[in-house]
């Protein structure tokens, strides 16, 4: 009869895949923060940039408010 004897390397294997395990859990854990934070800065970028554009439109070439009185 043949027995399977346990080596160092399948203790590793178990201790790996428990620490695997673990980190997951914090990923997870952490998913939902991570996934506010993202859109938060997504939407200060897209402000950022419109008023980028809005200032582009009010300044002309050359640093100089538009004047629409001249």
């Amino acid at each position: 009869m043949w027995f399977r004897r346990e080596n160092k390397s399948d203790e590793e294997s178990r201790e790996a895949l428990a620490m695997a395990r673990a980190h997951l859990r914090q990923v997870e854990q952490r998913a939902d923060k991570v996934t506010s934070l993202s859109r938060e800065i997504k939407e200060f970028r897209e402000r950022n940039h419109f008023a980028d554009a809005l200032e582009a439109i009010i300044v002309r070439p050359g640093g100089k408010e538009n004047d629409t009185g001249s």
